[in-house]
């Protein structure tokens, strides 16, 4: 077999690794270890002898599993948490609010003494305006919207009418010194356009007076019945 010396000195060669898996085999505070597995690839160079000075550059494959471990001396890791809070509900204990639903402007219900008329079991003439007005009293009210909401019992496939929002004039609470009793009051009022297409028979509608907050607070303060007439 041929026998080529090489001179002393560095001889180029390239590697390539791919890292399969990292797994922490300490505690990286002692100081830590990381043992990782390689799959390695080696080249090399060579010369190849004949009759006359014929320097040949070829190749050849190493492959294999390397493990190895590195060794971190101690300090510290930084990490970050994203977190996304969809929506905070109060879960402290209050009573459901109670209330009325009156058939009256505010006005009326503020003066002292007033004895407005309770709205269920009215009788509305078909495309009068009807102001209506509301008192409810408990705890922890803050935060919850009124939403007014009818629907006829002749066609339950009408559509129902809804008045929430800036149709609804309400108070911010006011509290009792002595009871700590919170208060809200408020108005909307029935419009014509909401009963004028309604047939000339008499119509019975069924309703209910909510407050919500959006946060899964929801109740139901006031509810009941009343019928629109045809007055011609």
């Amino acid at each position: 077999m041929a026998q080529l010396n090489f001179p002393s000195g560095a001889i180029a060669s390239t590697t390539t690794a791919d890292i399969s898996a990292i797994k922490i085999r300490k505690n990286l505070g002692r100081p830590g270890v990381i043992a990782a597995t390689t799959v390695a690839s080696v080249g090399a160079l060579g010369k190849k002898r004949s009759v006359k000075p014929d320097p040949i550059a070829f190749t050849c494959g190493l492959s294999g599993t390397l493990k190895r471990k590195l060794k971190f001396p101690p300090g510290v890791i930084t990490s970050t948490t994203n977190s996304q809070v969809k929506f905070f509900l109060n879960v402290s204990p209050a009573a459901p609010p109670k209330g009325s639903l009156y058939r009256a402007d505010l006005s009326t219900l503020l003066q002292p003494g007033s004895s407005a008329p309770a709205f269920s079991g009215s009788r509305l003439v078909k495309g009068d305006l009807t102001p209506l007005s509301f008192k409810i009293q408990g705890q922890k009210l803050d935060g919850l919207n009124a939403e007014f909401t009818t629907k006829r019992k002749d066609d339950p496939l009408a559509a129902p009418i809804v008045k929430s929002g800036s149709a609804v004039h309400q108070s911010d609470p006011a509290v009792d010194g002595q009871t700590k009793i919170e208060t809200v009051m408020g108005s909307f009022a029935l419009d014509p356009g909401d009963t004028e297409s309604f047939p000339d028979s008499e119509v019975e509608l069924s309703y209910t007076l909510k407050f919500s907050d959006g946060l899964g607070r929801v109740y139901t303060v006031a509810s009941g019945n009343f019928t629109v007439y045809s007055a011609g």
